[in-house]
């Protein structure tokens, strides 16, 4: 059998976790502040890192930290919220929440209470679509007469959560339009 080394290396980097568990010795653990087995290095790399420009309002991010590929469009995240549908309903006691939550657990056979058993949730937004920008050039005209420049519709999603050890697992849900 191999000799565990770990233990017996020269240790020159600071550890910052609070308590790491080294895989040699049985009572062995990397106290704060102490060395542990990576050696400290300087950065050599003379690039910089790739700028990205928000679409936006022209903030610059580290390709890295906008999380997009170089190729796509990049929205920085406080630019995002306006493209961002926003939810007008959002109602754990709506009636149909508070309908469906009773049904399903007394099929189950459990108490509702807050923590434990099934819970339904009902998201509701309401959207617009353009009916015409999909069309043929040549029936745009007459698809406008006949339906139209835009419908109005209300999204409903609904969302079944089972509450178990202090965790909500979604196992349900149904999306509407109406």
């Amino acid at each position: 059998a191999g000799k565990i080394m770990c233990c017996e290396e020269s240790m020159e980097y600071k550890c910052s976790a609070t308590n790491i568990r080294c895989s040699g010795k049985m009572n062995c653990r990397i106290c704060p502040g102490s060395s542990c087995m990576c050696s400290e290095d300087d950065n050599v790399e003379e690039r910089f890192e790739p700028l990205r420009e928000c679409a936006d309002c022209g903030g610059l991010w580290h390709e890295s930290c906008s999380m997009r590929l170089p190729t796509s469009i990049f929205i920085c995240h406080k630019c995002i919220i306006e493209y961002s549908i926003f939810k007008i309903e959002i109602k754990h006691a709506y009636p149909l929440s508070k309908f469906m939550s009773e049904k399903l657990n007394k099929l189950c056979g459990k108490p509702v209470t807050r923590n434990t058993g099934i819970a339904v949730v009902n998201f509701t937004s309401r959207r617009t679509v353009d009916l015409v920008v999909d069309r043929p050039n040549h029936l745009k005209e007459e698809f406008r007469n006949k339906y139209g420049n835009f419908t109005n519709y209300t999204q409903r999603m609904i969302y079944v959560i089972q509450r178990k050890l202090r965790a909500n697992c979604a196992f349900f849900d149904d999306m509407s339009q109406i």
